[in-house]
């Protein structure tokens, strides 16, 4: 039996501001799972890091109706923004610095810089939930055929077709939420470290993660081993594989039996 994708999960946001981070993100809404500390850092990770450290500090932020913001601290920050723009819809309330407006496809969006924890941002306007909620995720892709074939192994779909981008459009499985996934051209390639700041890396709640593992490694896709971990109390089996831009993914099963 294949493997499913059950949900996106989060959305990474590496930061040296730990404390100011968390604070920020609840000030508009999102509610912190949990905060750990101290936490030994995987060594799955090691090849996505810029400088690796034996420990980590990590919390996750929820919103109903948004992706999750995971919030993490790897000691220190590698030099370089990170990749990832998420879509905040509406002006959010937190502190931030525009920096000019862009057009992805039909779309216009206020670009923005996050004031005192770093991390770039998009301001999509329009009514928002209980906080300003996130259901997109802009992404730069060096070949936007080849990542929408990786990211629809992810259990998306073809969505909005555009001159110069590919949107991919998701559903979960254990909510309400949608998202959408917007290719961009990245010719230079960008770097992917999930240690660079601001927004770095998705991860998705898979229903098995060895046969997902099996599944992108018979395709050709790079992966990490399966790290096992306890974490807020449940049992983790997460891995990575890396799409052809060079782009981490994390897969995480919330197991209930014996790996």
């Amino acid at each position: 039996m294949s493997a499913v994708i059950l949900h996106l999960d989060h959305v990474s946001f590496s930061t040296a501001a730990f404390d100011e981070s968390i604070r920020v993100f609840s000030s508009v809404g999102y509610r912190h799972g949990f905060i750990e500390r101290d936490v030994p850092n995987p060594a799955i990770k090691r090849p996505f890091l810029g400088r690796y450290r034996d420990t980590h500090a990590l919390s996750l932020l929820t919103l109903p109706g948004s992706i999750g913001i995971e919030v993490i601290d790897h000691g220190e920050v590698s030099t370089g923004a990170a990749p990832l723009r998420p879509v905040f819809e509406g002006t959010p309330p937190f502190p931030f610095e525009k920096a000019g407006t862009c057009r992805i496809g039909s779309r216009d969006f206020a670009e923005a810089r996050l004031r005192t924890i770093g991390g770039r941002i998009l301001i999509s306007p329009g009514a928002s939930g209980p906080g300003p909620r996130i259901r997109s995720i802009v992404c730069p892709a060096e070949n936007l055929a080849e990542s929408a074939r990786f990211f629809g192994l992810l259990g998306m779909q073809p969505g909005e077709t555009a001159p110069g981008i590919a949107v991919l459009k998701g559903r979960s499985l254990m909510s309400s939420l949608t998202w959408d996934l917007i290719l961009i051209p990245d010719p230079g390639g960008s770097r992917h470290l999930l240690d660079n700041p601001g927004f770095t890396g998705l991860a998705f709640i898979t229903s098995s993660a060895m046969r997902e593992r099996d599944s992108f490694r018979e395709q050709g896709y790079p992966v990490t081993g399966i790290l096992e971990m306890r974490l807020h109390g449940r049992r983790l089996l997460i891995f990575f594989v890396t799409g052809p831009s060079g782009e981490p993914v994390e897969l995480i099963e919330v197991a209930t039996e014996p790996l």
